[in-house]
């Protein structure tokens, strides 16, 4: 059997770089060729933060000075609480101004009615509209420096949001707090931890209820179809002869679960494995997304690929080529996600959603 190929070692797949998945560290192999690396980094991947930073004097002054004062007349108002990564977070009593670095964040905040709280995103938040007003901090590597100048009460992550950055943060005495999910109902939990956090948990438990319910209605109609296509879901394919897929333990594999589909590659040794078009092709697969749509990959061009006419998606136009906006809807973990589910159940399953 042809072995599965490597991801691009030592890199994350993105959360915010509008790619159809995220949060999760891909697993890593000795050598991936440059002009694939610098294809990843630029659309599909979210490089590791090396380089260390150092705060002007100015700054670490200001720091130390906020935080002997803090410590003198808010810092007992403060409460420990666990945030979805299950780590311990000293939040402020009171949070009036937030800085987002995922898209998932952003948008879940403004669902709950917190928007005019962020003060800074992330380069890639850009809904609702209003998001894109917003002071931008960065996207591969968030300038800490104007984190920290933005004075915010907390900054919000992700998964994916690097372990350095949110030590430089943490070492302005900002607290640093991380929503997401890897599963698709998970994200109404996220949802409802992040909205405890910023003192808006009625309010994020009535958004999280809503998803939760669209969630629900949309997985019990398709538990009445008569059976479940297998599903390619293609990210990257650069090389159409060896493409990027999902394998199992990840959102958009939960995703396609949910839609009614099965994932050809569920058995994959990773979540995000590049395998073989000999390998596509002995698994046949029913229907095929095309998650790099937004990057330029076309049906027609899909259908002009050598050996490609023989699976049963291609034979059978069976082809998912997704918009930016579904693409966002179905890899952001956030209160639009539901709109992502029932785009790809609509696709799989048709004779269900007339």
């Amino acid at each position: 059997m042809t072995p599965f190929f490597c991801p691009p070692s030592d890199l994350y797949a993105p959360q915010f770089t509008k790619a159809p998945y995220h949060g999760q560290e891909l697993d890593r192999c000795p050598s991936t060729p440059r002009s694939q690396l610098d294809r990843w980094e630029s659309t599909l991947i979210h490089r590791l933060i090396r380089p260390v930073l150092r705060f002007p004097t100015v700054l670490l002054l200001a720091s130390v000075f906020a935080s002997i004062t803090l410590a003198g007349c808010g810092s007992a108002s403060a409460a420990s609480m666990v945030d979805s990564a299950g780590r311990e977070v000293s939040v402020p009593g009171k949070v009036e101004r937030i800085v987002s670095l995922a898209p998932s964040a952003t948008e879940s905040l403004f669902a709950m009615g917190a928007g005019e709280m962020i003060v800074g995103t992330d380069d890639f938040s850009n809904y609702p509209a209003a998001a894109a007003n917003i002071t931008k901090v960065g996207a591969l590597s968030p300038d800490i420096e104007q984190i920290v100048a933005l004075d915010p009460d907390l900054v919000v992550g992700a998964f994916i949001t690097a372990p350095e950055v949110i030590e430089k943060i943490e070492a302005a005495e900002i607290a640093v707090w991380i929503t997401d999910s890897k599963e698709v109902r998970g994200v109404a939990d996220a949802i409802r931890l992040l909205g405890k956090a910023v003192g808006q948990e009625e309010a994020a438990e009535k958004v999280a209820s809503g998803l939760l319910s669209e969630i629900e209605s949309i997985v019990e109609i398709v538990a009445t179809a008569e059976q479940r296509p297998r599903v390619f879901h293609e990210l990257d394919a650069t090389d159409p002869t060896k493409p990027y897929t999902v394998g199992p333990g990840n959102f958009i594999h939960d995703l396609i679960t949910l839609a009614g589909g099965d994932n050809i590659f569920a058995d994959a040794p990773m979540s995000f494995p590049q395998v073989s078009f000999e390998q596509v092709l002995a698994r046949n697969p029913e229907a095929i997304i095309l998650a790099d749509a937004p990057f330029g990959v076309s049906v027609e061009q899909v259908k002009r690929r050598t050996g490609w006419e023989s699976i049963d998606a291609v034979a059978n136009d069976r082809l998912f080529s997704v918009t930016q906006e579904v693409s966002d809807q179905m890899s952001i973990p956030g209160p639009r996600i539901a709109q992502g589910l029932r785009a790809l159940a609509e696709f799989l399953h048709p004779e269900l959603f007339k």
